[in-house]
């Protein structure tokens, strides 16, 4: 059974969907609102108020909703998006009898956003968010989904160090671009392709003798 409820007082006004699941002594909750999209100035700070959020164990709901108070067996949110549009979506999996326990503290850490975080809490949400990165690229499918996922979204594809430079946001103000001249040489320039195979080959070899020392 589902059904659409907010009876949170803690609840926004703006458009937000809450879609509770009962099954059987179980209920699962679905929380989804709109964001900015993916081309906004501010998404990578978006990005880091998600790692905050629910970045692993050390984010706000693992830590408020499941180690601090134990209402949940499941907790997280995350971005997506759309071209032209962006939503966080959430989940939670609880008891019955936790439900609305479950639901209010769920609210009440979106809404603690509006405090800021601390400075400890950006510093993991940045080496989250390049550790993230790092590993993408270091796949060649997850490269290439990225390539197409780019080049559909913006009309261009990003270079990991352009990305890795938008990663400073969180040292600047939010919707800083990164300037032109900062920005990596394109993935078809074979040059700069070149390069970092070789830099990547460098860092291979030194990690073997690591290994064989």
């Amino acid at each position: 059974m589902a059904r659409r409820i907010c009876r949170s007082k803690s609840c926004p006004r703006r458009a937000i969907s809450i879609t509770s699941i009962r099954i059987r002594s179980r209920r699962t909750f679905g929380i989804a609102y709109p964001s900015i999209p993916e081309t906004a100035d501010d998404y990578y700070v978006m990005r880091l108020a998600m790692e905050v959020l629910s970045g692993g164990m050390s984010g706000r709901l693992f830590t408020e909703v499941r180690e601090k108070r134990a209402l949940v067996y499941s907790v997280w949110a995350g971005y997506t998006s759309l071209k032209g549009s962006g939503s966080i979506l959430g989940y939670a999996g609880t008891s019955n009898d936790r439900a609305q326990a479950t639901l209010d503290c769920f609210i009440t850490e979106l809404h603690r956003f509006t405090e800021g975080v601390t400075a400890a809490e950006l510093a993991r949400a940045k080496t989250g968010l390049k550790a993230s990165t790092i590993m993408q690229g270091e796949s060649t499918s997850a490269r290439a989904g990225a390539i197409a996922h780019d080049f559909f979204m913006r009309g261009r594809i990003r270079t990991l160090d352009e990305i890795k430079k938008c990663d400073r946001c969180g040292d600047a103000r939010p919707g800083e671009r990164v300037p032109e001249e900062e920005q990596a040489r394109p993935v078809h320039d074979r040059d700069g392709r070149a390069k970092r195979t070789q830099n990547r080959m460098k860092m291979r070899g030194s990690h073997e003798d690591t290994k064989t020392r």
